[in-house]
């Protein structure tokens, strides 16, 4: 608990630096965002706390965390031991924050907090889904399905809610087509992204072979 975060909060850090040593005016190599799941008992952790608060200092606006907050830890509801204002913290820290108030049902409004996260440049941003643990669940809202399996019947009576067959395993087909759609897009990124790196190593032949080398884990030559 408590390092997805810090891990989150050093890939950051690693993609900033790494666009500030090579990104040149109009070959902007390195643009990506650093994205991070993390619950109520991963806030619990005073190292999550360390790592956040250093992202805030350093102002680092690619990374985005997604707070499930579903008021659910392994010891019961949180109210036993976490009722602090994670928002207030956050906000603290120097983030910047969105609430999305129906995280098991509102998907566009998590994709437009996203959206809204990812033009904010100047710092981190952490989203919070009010959430219920086990949606659709017989035992939904309670710490019975964190880390739990189902059990048959509950199975059962939750597939017929949602409308899937009772096979052991589906996944229904616009589910494959969907992933298709978005495997054939990341292509395409990846192909105009070989261009721009043809294009900058023409322009910027020695920063794109140590772009190359760190990218192969290779060592500078007489390290």
């Amino acid at each position: 608990l408590g390092q997805g975060v810090c891990n989150a909060v050093g890939l950051a850090m690693a993609q900033a630096h790494t666009a500030a040593t090579f990104n040149k005016p109009g070959f902007d190599v390195v643009d990506n965002h650093t994205y991070c799941f993390l619950g109520d008992g991963c806030l619990m952790e005073g190292v999550s706390s360390e790592a956040s608060s250093l992202a805030g200092h350093l102002q680092l606006g690619n990374l985005i965390c997604i707070y499930d907050d579903n008021h659910i830890s392994i010891d019961g509801d949180t109210n036993c031991a976490f009722t602090e204002d994670v928002v207030k913290r956050y906000e603290a820290y120097g983030w910047h924050v969105e609430v999305v108030h129906d995280g098991d049902s509102d998907l566009a409004a998590i994709e437009a907090a996203i959206k809204k996260c990812q033009e904010v440049k100047d710092k981190p941003s952490l989203i919070k889904l009010k959430t219920t643990i086990g949606f659709g669940s017989l035992q939904q809202g309670t710490h019975g399905v964190h880390g739990s399996p189902l059990k048959a019947d509950d199975i059962k009576q939750l597939k017929q809610k949602w409308g899937f067959p009772e096979d052991a395993f589906h996944v229904p087909k616009e589910i494959y087509d969907l992933y298709g759609k978005h495997s054939s897009e990341g292509a395409s990124h990846e192909d105009k992204w070989n261009q721009l790196m043809t294009k900058y190593a023409e322009q910027f032949p020695n920063e794109a072979a140590d772009l190359k080398r760190r990218q192969t884990g290779d060592l500078p030559q007489g390290w």
